[in-house]
């Protein structure tokens, strides 16, 4: 397998107009404070003793095929970086920094942001209501929330940061900072001829993060097998109701796909009902909570419904004694046992 290497930096990113799409194989973005930190402070070194190049590892991409997006490409390895170093650029942003570094968060032709996801729709909403300053009335409990709360923990954790390199001894100059960043951050971009088998390159590389499980192979080889876009999307939602084994089953259910249990029964979870479950491929249907403000309330006479939490509705801890992927291999051997007695 031959790739085309260079050595990128996120000037030449911009640039060139490069943005990425996390394909639906990807796991959430997972990077702690811990991580957030080290690079930061790693960062602040370099730019302080002016290195004149900073690495930050292999990524592996390949050109996306879709037609209307000639720069686009599908992100195989490097997630976790490319993403810190938007969130990265989105913190420059917020504090009001002038540095060229915020380039980083938009494409150039119509200042959408840099990066799309296959089937998080609202991870790309949040990040993009971050730019617009629509996330915070858009979105509650975002702690809760299993694509966003490390995203949203690593903002407060970099602006934090940022701050204290203002406010110390020997602070620095963000502006200056961020230009660093921009020039100096230097990615080894490895992209994939176009008839790579990609399963076959997941397995190889696994990631940085958190290593690929064979179940992320064979959700990615399923998931590919369906054309339409919608019909993804709930599949991967219905997947990953089952993956969760430290939840009960119908709780995570109720995270994907909102429904009244007074009208949902034991056996309506044999199969996806769309009149019981209720999904919707626009954002705004999703089960995020919408606020809305006092003024609002007040011209459109809203009423307001003041919700307590009893105790019969917080999720009692559960474990299951099998893994997910031991479960599917039980899962395979039912299944073949049916189609052998039926046949």
């Amino acid at each position: 397998m031959n790739f085309i290497t260079n050595t990128i930096n996120i000037q030449s990113i911009v640039e060139k107009n490069y943005e990425f799409l996390i394909p639906v194989y990807q796991r959430p973005y997972v990077w702690d404070d811990t991580e957030i930190k080290k690079l930061l402070e790693d960062l602040k070194h370099n730019f302080e003793v002016n290195t004149t190049e900073y690495f930050v590892g292999n990524t592996y991409a390949i050109k996306s095929n879709n037609e209307n997006k000639p720069n686009q490409y599908e992100v195989i390895d490097g997630q976790q970086r490319f993403t810190t170093f938007w969130l990265i650029s989105l913190c420059f942003e917020l504090l009001n920094v002038k540095t060229k570094l915020t380039e980083y968060l938009r494409i150039e032709k119509n200042k959408d942001i840099r990066f799309d996801f296959d089937i998080r729709k609202e991870v790309y909403e949040y990040l993009k209501g971050q730019l617009d300053g629509s996330a915070h009335r858009r979105f509650e409990n975002v702690e809760k929330l299993e694509f966003l709360k490390n995203i949203a923990a690593g903002i407060e954790t970099i602006k934090g940061i940022l701050n204290s390199s203002t406010a110390s001894q020997n602070k620095i100059n963000l502006e200056a900072f961020g230009d660093y960043i921009y020039e100096k951050v230097m990615f080894v971009f490895n992209e994939a001829p176009d008839n790579t088998d990609l399963n076959a390159l997941f397995v190889a590389l696994g990631t940085s993060g958190i290593q690929l499980q064979q179940s992320d192979i064979l959700k990615a080889r399923l998931l590919d097998k369906i054309i339409e876009k919608d019909k993804r999307i709930i599949y991967a939602k219905i997947w990953e109701a089952c993956e969760n084994m430290n939840n009960y089953f119908e709780s995570n259910v109720k995270i994907s796909f909102p429904y009244d249990t007074s009208k949902v029964t034991e056996i309506d979870f044999k199969k996806y009902n769309a009149e019981k479950f209720n999904y919707n491929s626009d954002f705004e249907e999703l089960n995020i909570e919408k606020a809305i403000t006092i003024s609002e309330i007040i011209e459109f006479d809203t009423s307001v419904e003041i919700k307590t939490k009893n105790k019969s509705d917080s999720n009692t801890e559960c474990r299951s004694i099998i893994t997910f992927n031991l479960f599917l291999l039980h899962a395979l051997r039912i299944f073949k046992k049916q189609i052998h007695s039926n046949n």
